[in-house]
């Protein structure tokens, strides 16, 4: 028998893959990185555009991380869902391993990211708040993506190319646009 019934959809995001961190990586940042003050403000979510690579498109999962003080965009790694455990796993340590000092505390905006970040946080002794109060990734994430919405197509960018390209935020002039870890020459941004 047919029914009909209208039923909320589930936007959140299950994370059952564990996350274990390159214990030489760690074991290098440890050796370099001094603990410091501040916060670092964290979220995972889908982005508003669509990357076509050749297959079918997709919304690409999004790791942001923004300095919980000044909203300044610290870093952030693009990948498809099914990829987003190794590509923010290698994303994130590469931003770690450029850095000077580490936050006393990380906000988590959801429980894919707080799950992500709890091992890190208990290896290097940092706080870490699962919460949905970010004060600061809030407006740098929609001055984010309007300054991406003055690219209405970015398209054929090689990982030499993407280095060199900047988006201009708003609040702060803070991102990089890091494309070349994900996309091929052959990608193309549709920006919503």
């Amino acid at each position: 028998m047919w029914s009909e019934k209208w039923l909320k959809p589930d936007y959140s995001v299950k994370n059952d893959e564990p996350v274990h961190f390159d214990e030489l990586r760690l074991k290098k940042i440890d050796k370099k990185l001094k603990k410091g003050k501040g916060s670092w403000e964290v979220d995972f979510f889908y982005a508003p555009f669509v990357i076509q690579e050749g297959g079918r498109p997709y919304y690409p999962y999004l790791a942001l991380y923004v300095d919980g003080n000044t909203s300044m965009i610290l870093n952030f790694t693009l990948s498809s869902y099914s990829e987003h455990i190794k590509t923010f796993h290698d994303g994130f340590l590469d931003f770690v391993e450029n850095i000077v000092t580490l936050p006393d505390r990380i906000l988590a905006g959801n429980d894919a990211a707080y799950g992500f970040f709890k091992p890190f946080a208990d290896k290097f002794g940092i706080d870490l708040i699962k919460t949905k109060k970010l004060n600061a990734l809030i407006p740098a994430r929609k001055s984010f993506f309007q300054s991406m919405g003055k690219y209405k197509t970015i398209s054929h960018i090689s990982p030499r190319q993407s280095r060199r390209l900047t988006c201009s935020v708003k609040i702060k002039p803070a991102c990089r646009l890091g494309l070349g870890d994900i996309f091929t020459e052959s990608s193309i941004v549709h920006v919503f």
